[in-house]
């Protein structure tokens, strides 16, 4: 099998910063072209082949959003990844606008560009997977490399090789037994890798986090984001939220919503596309899990709202992504199925199983990584169980998120892969203070909220 080696060009002004981020781009498996500032990137693209872009925001004669312009008026698939120190949200949203496909944080981490680098590649490789400029000045590297890529998280020169592979048109059946037994492996030897979320996916984690959160802030970042806007003015007009007239613009629906329900709005559906597989055999399991976890959160946030027992937003956030581990370990499992097409009822049970192992660890994880409050985190490690050393906010969730899913099952939104929970719904009830007829409100509220009532 003939591999091609990724190209990337870097443009960095800073000369420790350019050194640092070719080091850690080589070692990942990629030929790297570094240069000072945009004009020389520019010139460097012009007549070289590249297969990603990443650049600093501010450099001299030309910085990286001229240069992000430059190169997506030339080629609107190619990955640019820009770095930058500020963190400003205006500098962000208008690098989204222009069209870079990610954005990190100075001092970027090894370990954070990596993964950055993967997730870019490997969507460019499912775009355009023959995509590369003929040059003249360039003849492209390439390595033979022999028998079967392992269906682990790809690092390093394994990546870069396996980035360029186009598959034969070969079905190949999987032991799913065999895949789980090698994503434990993974994640024994710490070489599974987490997804990298989308630029906008932390712009609104940042805001969930800021203590000055205004309604300015909202309205700017859902101007960049249609599909969040549409959702907000269509949710300030329910009859749930909705006063004396319609609301048809987003300051009105803004202000009518709150901010912070807007900032969950917001998550709720970037959340939703990580519930989402084009392979049949866990299509259903994925809309069986997101109905569920669309409900638990819900509910948790009219409980915590009614019964006072802390912020409902917050809370609707925790209860969201507490379940992110099994998202993300099913994910891994579907990309490396190829064509199988059913589950019995062995293979869910082990589905359950692995989820139930390792879901609390790998989703901590992932929402450290992506930088969430720490109670998301705490909520996510704790995979239900209420630990003695846990904090009353984490305890008061992990008995929330038992009602919802107590509840959930009533209401025949439950999941195969979900074990049952761990308390009874009366001792969570108790700790937490709730009636029975507080909990048939906001349990016909959050119905209604998520469309998920009965008919």
């Amino acid at each position: 099998m003939t591999t091609e080696t990724p190209h990337v060009l870097i443009a960095e002004d800073d000369s420790i910063a350019r050194a640092t981020l070719k080091k850690t781009a080589q070692n990942f498996g990629c030929q790297v072209t570094a240069v000072r500032d945009g004009e020389e990137a520019l010139l460097a693209y012009k007549n070289q082949t590249f297969d990603l872009v990443l650049s600093d925001l501010a450099m001299p004669r030309l910085g990286g959003h001229a240069l992000a312009q430059a190169i997506r008026a030339d080629d609107s698939l190619i990955p640019i990844v820009m770095t930058s120190a500020s963190g400003e949200i205006d500098d962000v949203v208008e690098l989204l606008r222009v069209g870079v496909n990610d954005y990190l944080q100075k001092p970027v981490r090894p370990g954070e560009l990596m993964r950055s680098l993967r997730v870019a590649l490997d969507r460019a490789r499912l775009k355009m997977p023959s995509r590369r400029k003929q040059s003249t000045q360039q003849t492209a590297e390439s390595a033979a490399t022999q028998g079967e890529t392992s269906p682990s998280a790809l690092s390093g020169s394994s990546l870069a090789q396996s980035w360029a592979y186009e598959p034969k048109n070969v079905q190949v059946s999987v032991d799913l037994r065999q895949l789980v037994a090698q994503l434990r492996k993974d994640l024994k030897d710490g070489t599974f890798v987490l997804p990298t979320p989308k630029p906008v996916t932390g712009l609104w984690v940042q805001l969930q986090k800021d203590p000055n959160l205004s309604g300015d802030k909202v309205v700017r970042l859902l101007e960049q984001s249609p599909n969040i806007a549409r959702r907000a003015i269509a949710m300030a007009n329910t009859s749930y939220f909705r006063g004396t007239r319609r609301v048809s613009n987003l300051r009105d629906a803004v202000v009518r919503l709150g901010n912070r329900t807007v900032v969950s709005e917001a998550q709720t559906l970037l959340h939703r596309e990580y519930f989402e597989s084009q392979h049949p055999a866990l299509q259903t399991l994925f809309k069986g899990l997101w109905d569920r976890t669309l409900f638990v959160a819900a509910l948790v946030r009219e409980l915590t709202r009614l019964h006072r027992l802390g912020d409902p937003e917050d809370a609707y956030l925790a209860a969201l992504f507490h379940n992110v581990g099994q998202i993300i370990l099913l994910r891994y499992i579907g990309s490396n199925m190829d064509n199988v097409s059913t589950l019995n009822a062995d293979d869910v049970g082990l589905l359950e199983r692995i989820c139930t192992e390792h879901h609390g660890s790998v989703g901590m994880a992932l929402l450290r990584n992506w930088n969430f409050p720490e109670t998301c985190l705490a909520l996510a490690k704790a995979n239900h169980r209420v630990e003695p050393h846990a904090s009353s906010p984490v305890k008061r969730l992990i008995h929330l998120c038992n009602i919802g899913r107590h509840i959930a099952d009533e209401h025949g939104l439950e999941s195969s892969i979900d074990g049952a929970p761990a308390l009874s719904i009366g001792i969570s009830m108790q700790s937490l203070g709730i009636r029975e007829d507080a909990l048939s409100r906001c349990v016909e509220r959050a119905l209604q909220l998520t469309g998920t009532a009965t008919p």
